[in-house]
């Protein structure tokens, strides 16, 4: 086991595979280098490592969509949540997908739309924007 999967309780292979994905998408998302981008991503990382453990969710099962779903006739809490996001729209493929992720890849998801949104808001700050008007245009944009 690696320093980081030592530090952070992540294996290896998940860490390879979150950092394929959600390096390339920092560095254009950002505008930042490569080495910007992967210290970046172990800050983002380390933060969704630490949310997942104080959640409690770390040790969610690979296939927890369909457990959600499987749990859902007879568990009033799980009931009352999918039909939360039923309500919105949320289809049983969509829950299936969304929460057979690895905890950590819905959580670095969360956290690189949160940059997304964060780098645009900036963006249109930057082009003159007011506080109001920059949100607008990014509740607009996402």
């Amino acid at each position: 086991m690696g320093f980081l999967s030592r530090l952070l309780g992540v294996s290896e292979e998940i860490k390879k595979t979150l950092e394929k994905t959600y390096i390339p998408q920092l560095m254009d998302v950002m505008e930042i280098s490569l080495p910007q981008a992967q210290v970046t991503f172990l800050k983002l990382l380390e933060q969704a490592k630490q949310e997942s453990t104080d959640l409690k969710t770390s040790k969610f099962p690979e296939n927890y969509g369909r457990v959600l779903l499987a749990k859902e006739s007879k568990d009033l809490h799980v009931q009352s949540m999918l039909a939360s996001r039923r309500r919105e729209g949320v289809t049983d493929e969509d829950i299936i997908w969304w929460w057979n992720l690895h905890d950590l890849e819905r959580r670095l998801m969360l956290k690189v739309d949160e940059q997304r949104r964060t780098t645009q808001y900036l963006r249109f700050r930057q082009a003159g924007l007011s506080k109001g008007e920059a949100g607008e245009q990014v509740r607009r944009f996402f």
